[in-house]
């Protein structure tokens, strides 16, 4: 039952007389987790039960300090009052209270809370606390999927931030002199060509202010493996760098030697390899890109048909009508084919004394007229191989005895 006690109008009265007790305020805007302009805050509140006079506010920072506080009228007309439970809309006796805030900083969280005071000097429950936060500038911050990336590989970057409430622009710099320039939130791509580590730093702008994030991403060389031909005996010296078909590289280092013979890599990949002497065949070596990956350099050093190498020969020889016979290896025997072919003794100069046969095998048949003793001659000859490559002049020494 409804009835009028001592000119208030009272609800569910059961004969005790006065009016319904003040309850708490239900907060409304700003509620928990809501951004606001800092420069356009309004509280606002409603009332369920019970007539307030005046309502008493405060907004607090998050040290619980009171940074603003005011007083809003409440029911002043009692004669609106009566009207507002006299309506047939139940709606109308819980009006909305509003108090407008100012002077709160920028991104910046909040919490209020309201009490109040009724016709009869009670004091009204205090409402409980809800959290906002004031627009400020963006918080920015990214993201990538990896932080280790191959030189030449698109990377796709994660703009993670918050924009402002008003219009938010990123820029992007990437660290190796590009950037992206007024772009909106979302991802974006990047491709570094060059191996190094480069800081990533995405700057967001608002009329809020600006702030910044950064990341970090290494990028590596892609190496690949190199050929190079050469011949025996010969510095190898190729204008090619071993960094031509690699992609990021900048600087290349010695990782493994070659086996078979001498290396000087200069840091921008070019090199000079010398085999070592009368070697052929395949050699290899290893470097390192930007002190990274390595990658595997293969030597085809092809082999030159070296000419034997023969030595000087003395044979005492009697003096007669005799025939001295040097059997097989002959003036060979002490001559060397580095190649390991077979060798054939050529005749070159015949002796100014008596005659010599030279075989193709070494073997000699040494002829000396008889009264020649004391004296001495000499022939010379070529040792040749298979490949017909002949070594040089040399000399074979008779004494006559």
């Amino acid at each position: 039952m409804t009835t009028w006690v001592l000119g208030w109008l009272v609800h569910d009265y059961d004969g005790g007389g006065g009016i319904d007790d003040a309850v708490a305020a239900t907060p409304g805007a700003p509620v928990a987790g809501t951004v606001v302009d800092a420069d356009d805050v309004t509280l606002s509140w409603t009332q369920s039960q019970g007539v307030t006079q005046d309502w008493q506010w405060q907004v607090l920072d998050n040290d619980e300090e009171v940074v603003a506080e005011g007083t809003t009228d409440g029911w002043t007309d009692l004669d609106a009052y009566r009207a507002a439970q006299d309506s047939a809309d139940p709606t109308d006796d819980s009006p909305t209270w509003t108090a407008d805030v100012t002077g709160l900083d920028p991104g910046t969280r909040y919490h209020w809370t309201v009490t109040g005071t009724d016709v009869f000097g009670n004091t009204v429950p205090v409402s409980s606390t809800k959290y906002f936060r004031t627009d400020g500038p963006p918080v920015v911050s990214l993201d990538t999927d990896d932080t280790v990336v191959d030189a030449g590989t698109e990377v796709t970057l994660h703009n993670t931030s918050t924009d402002s409430l008003g219009a938010t622009t990123y820029d992007w710099s990437f660290g190796d002199g590009t950037t992206l320039l007024d772009q909106p939130n979302g991802d974006v791509t990047h491709t570094w060509d060059t191996a190094g580590d480069y800081t990533v730093r995405l700057t967001g702008t608002s009329e809020k202010g600006s702030a910044t994030a950064r990341t970090r991403v290494s990028v590596v060389p892609v190496t690949e493996d190199d050929t190079y031909e050469g011949t025996e005996d010969t510095l190898l010296h190729p204008a090619r760098s071993v960094l031509a078909n690699d992609t990021g590289a900048t600087s290349a280092a010695v990782y493994s030697s070659p086996a078979h013979g001498t290396l000087t890599l200069d840091g921008d990949g070019t090199f000079r390899y010398r085999p070592d002497a009368d070697w052929c065949g395949t050699d290899t070596f290893r470097y390192r890109a930007d002190d990274a990956r390595n990658a595997r350099v293969t030597l085809e050093v092809a082999c030159v048909d070296d000419a034997p190498v023969t030595k000087a020969d003395t044979y005492r020889v009697r003096a007669s009508a005799t025939v001295r016979r040097v059997a097989s290896p002959g003036v060979l025997r002490n001559d060397d084919e580095v190649d390991g072919q077979a060798m054939t003794a050529r005749l070159v100069r015949r002796p100014s004394v008596g005659s010599v046969t030279l075989r193709s095998n070494g073997g000699l048949v040494i002829r000396v007229p008889a009264g020649r003793t004391g004296r001495r001659t000499s022939f010379t000859y070529r040792a040749c191989d298979d490949g017909g490559t002949c070594s040089a002049t040399t000399k074979v020494v008779l004494r006559l005895r």
